[in-house]
């Protein structure tokens, strides 16, 4: 893993996470808002980090499922909403998930 995991590298992802929703006005550019309210979304995030992006649409989006995957769990472990799910892996051996599984996708 080659980017730093300490507390102040961490504050940082979180940051950027909330300065780019600003600069581009959203979370997200694609037609998945309607889904997502509606619920049953299944939402995925590869590399997810700090899970910042995770944490802020989960919150949002009561009614949907997010799953973040990253190498390093730098992500919240015990504090999170109910409709989210961190994983630890690596997802150059395969993601731990059926084809297919997920509604979006986010890199």
């Amino acid at each position: 893993y080659y980017l730093s995991t300490d507390v102040d590298s961490i504050d940082r992802l979180h940051m950027y996470h909330f300065f780019k929703r600003y600069i581009f006005q959203g979370n997200f550019s694609s037609p998945i808002e309607d889904k997502l309210i509606k619920g049953e979304c299944k939402v995925l995030d590869i590399g997810c980090g700090a899970g910042t992006w995770l944490l802020d649409l989960a919150n949002e989006y009561e009614n949907s499922y997010f799953f973040g995957v990253d190498i390093k769990p730098i992500f919240p472990q015990e504090i999170k909403p109910n409709n989210l799910e961190f994983i630890e892996a690596d997802i150059t051996n395969r993601l731990p998930f059926h084809d297919n599984a997920f509604d979006f996708t986010h890199v």
